[in-house]
């Protein structure tokens, strides 16, 4: 894709002209998003450690397999956050404002254009949706992650199920972006 002047494309990683606002799924690459999340930090990088939103995405798809998750479910958990990649993430408070309709829109767009470009099949299925609240249940009693619990967070009671799948590591983006590939071939072949 030949670069435009007309400023709404972001240069990628592996150098493509993307187009965040009109994603074309052709245009979606698994090393571009294993790039991009493994040097992003979780919690707008307020953590004691770096702590990538590819780590965390290796996590949920990990946990949505231990609570008997389909394949197609495995391989949404990976690539739940995959709109990051293209699009940065905005904190939850943020995000959930009605202000921000158009972020949720663009948001949106790219996980359409990540679903079709993985074959991801209906939308992100509920298993996980749930793995990726209990990972703020691991990760904010996780001392290497968060320094003090906020009081007002809800207290999300972690599933005895996944203990066993959730050991955040706080790799550093070379051995994220690895974990992350890893994590994929072995989901998709």
């Amino acid at each position: 894709m030949p670069i435009t002047a007309d400023g709404n494309w972001i240069n990628t990683a592996s150098g493509v002209a993307f187009h965040p606002l009109e994603p074309k799924a052709e245009d979606v690459s698994i090393e571009d998003i294993a790039h991009s999340l493994s040097h992003q930090c979780r919690y707008t990088g307020h953590t004691l450690n770096f702590y990538s939103v590819a780590e965390h995405s290796v996590l949920v798809a990990k946990g949505v397999k231990a609570l008997g998750g389909s394949l197609n479910a495995q391989r949404w958990g990976l690539l739940h956050d995959g709109s990051e990649a293209y699009l940065s993430d905005i904190s939850s408070p943020v995000k959930r404002h009605p202000s921000f309709a158009f972020y949720r829109e663009v948001e949106k767009g790219l996980m359409a254009a990540v679903a079709e470009r993985f074959k991801l099949e209906g939308p992100e299925p509920d298993p996980v949706r749930f793995v990726d609240a209990q990972m703020i249940a691991f990760e904010s009693v996780d001392p290497r992650v968060i320094k003090v619990r906020n009081p007002n967070w809800p207290m999300i009671e972690q599933d005895p199920r996944l203990k066993p799948w959730i050991s955040i590591q706080c790799l550093l983006p070379a051995s994220a972006h690895g974990a992350f590939m890893a994590h994929y071939r072995e989901l998709f072949g």
